[in-house]
């Protein structure tokens, strides 16, 4: 019975102690290898620690004796708090999705975290039901759901589920070993190095082990190269394992109006998106996927909890670019892509070039000043902004169709983004001075994340083209040409803005 009080799987005890430990493991092995103390004070101390780690398991315990669930009177309860009890009551009809992950521990165990998303959106989940069975947690998401369609809330998109075949998409070996090898985590990798070299001085007798390797500081050009080209290699082998791991056994399942993504080898998730959801797509082609023809197709969802690696909701993670195309319109249909698109005019890819170029001068600057001779080498980085510049400009651009307004825009990797009309929140025209003299013009859209917020833009269009838009988005027939009228534009629109400093 769902309506009886329910506790966790009893693994959620070694969980909660594992978490705790590793929030304290840092300062706990400070205190064990730092202590120095012998006889009865030494015995004291590790005494001491261990204490400690029975504390921690004995919490774990009783924050486990204490929780319960149990879905009542068309709501999910849940009950907890070791000193203080707490009740935590929500609708079902709150409910969002309801997705599931298997880490190490309840893999052993042959269990689930179950996920509840609810409408307040945020980037944790609303519940959590630490380690229950499989089969419970397919007991409670059709619980949830069958309350809900009792309800009425769910009731015609119920039924039009029904009648909708399931379509599947799986990732093949290839699509992941191409997308691991040119994953831009290496940058990630070499920070989380950098972050921890700055404190390992604190743990361990530093000097003492450069000291030892004091011969490199005398070694030729060459081999430093070498070393250097061994740490990039080793940082990049490990971005890929990380890539591999994660996004093994990637699946998609459209099944009637949800998403349903499964992932992952060491930890299996499983994310289910409802696609009344989704507020844009955005397909992103990095430097290194781009000549190899394959591109990360995301979903900006409403609400919901996302990944700190920002592809919690990629439906396609490395696919080829015209086949993310057809993927679209199968799964998708209501967010058909296009790669047809007016550009911005040949007298703004100056813009796009000084834009790209001029903060590159200054650390240049500081190089040549710092080391007259190794500095200059920063001046060969110039063709690479310059480059970057140019295909800023080639790229930028959007196309219109319909109620649909796609926005191309590069950063350092090439971005396209599916907006329809009904999903924005806001749609703005502005136009600084310089873009005035030469009648260009920025367009931005924003739409709803689980964040803050996505905001997109297209720099230096054609103030007509910008124009053209804006009179889209706001529902205006008549398009204003002249640029003497912008007066009248700033009148009778609130949100265009220009010009500016």
């Amino acid at each position: 019975m769902m309506s009886d009080p329910k506790r966790l799987h009893p693994a959620t005890v070694l969980i909660h102690f594992l978490k705790s430990l590793k929030e304290m493991i840092i300062p706990l092995g400070i205190f064990i290898f730092a202590n120095r103390a012998d006889g009865l004070l030494g015995a004291l101390l590790y005494g001491g620690a261990g204490l400690f780690l029975l504390l921690l398991a004995a919490f774990g315990l009783m924050k486990w004796l204490k929780f319960t669930y149990r879905i009542e009177e068309d709501e999910l309860r849940i009950e907890q708090g070791l000193f203080v009890k707490q009740r935590r009551y929500v609708p079902v009809e709150r409910v969002q999705t309801i997705n599931t992950t298997a880490g190490i521990v309840q893999q052993m165990f042959g269990l689930v975290r179950l996920e509840i998303e609810t409408a307040s959106g945020g980037k944790e989940a609303e519940i959590e039901l630490t380690a229950i069975s499989k089969g419970e947690a397919a007991a409670i998401k059709e619980a949830l759901y069958e309350r809900k369609q009792l309800l009425g809330t769910q009731r015609k998109e119920a039924e039009e589920a029904g009648s909708a075949p399931e379509k599947t998409y799986k990732m093949s070996q290839k699509e992941l070993m191409i997308g691991a090898a040119t994953s831009s985590g290496i940058g990630v990798i070499l920070s989380a190095v950098f972050a921890f070299g700055s404190q390992v001085d604190e743990l361990l007798p530093i000097d003492r082990i450069l000291g030892r390797f004091e011969f490199l500081i005398h070694s030729s050009v060459p081999f430093l190269a070498l070393l250097i080209f061994i740490g990039f290699l080793a940082a990049w082998l490990l971005s890929m394992a990380g890539i591999l791991l994660k996004y093994a056994r990637f699946s998609l399942v459209k099944s009637g109006d949800d998403l349903v993504i499964s992932r992952g080898l060491l930890e299996k998730k499983q994310l289910t998106i409802p696609v009344k959801r989704i507020q844009a797509v955005k397909i992103t082609e990095n430097p290194l996927r781009q000549p190899l023809g394959y591109a990360t197709v995301q979903l900006i969802c409403a609400g919901g909890k996302e990944d700190k690696d920002g592809l919690s909701a990629a439906i396609f993670p490395f696919v080829k670019k015209e086949r993310a195309e057809s993927l679209l319109k199968e799964f998708l249909p209501q967010y058909a892509y296009s790669s047809e698109k007016i550009p911005v005019p040949k007298r703004a890819m100056r813009k796009y070039i000084i834009r790209y170029v001029w903060p590159s001068l200054i650390p240049a600057g500081i190089l040549i000043f710092l080391f007259p001779g190794w500095g200059l080498f920063s001046l060969l980085l110039l063709p690479l902004f310059l480059l970057f510049g140019y295909m800023a400009y080639r790229d930028a651009g959007y196309h219109l169709e319909g109620k649909q307004l796609t926005l191309h825009m590069r950063a350092i990797s090439r971005i396209s983004v599916i907006l329809p009309k009904k999903r924005m929140q806001q749609f703005q025209l502005q136009q600084n001075l310089f873009q005035q003299s030469g009648e260009l013009a920025t367009v931005k859209a924003a739409v709803m994340s689980s964040s803050l917020g996505a905001q997109f833009a297209v720099r230096d269009l054609e103030f007509a083209e910008a124009e053209r838009l804006y009179d889209w988005y706001s529902g205006l027939k008549k398009h204003v040409e002249n640029p003497d009228h912008r007066k009248d534009k700033e009148d009778h629109h609130p949100d265009w803005q220009g010009p500016a400093d």
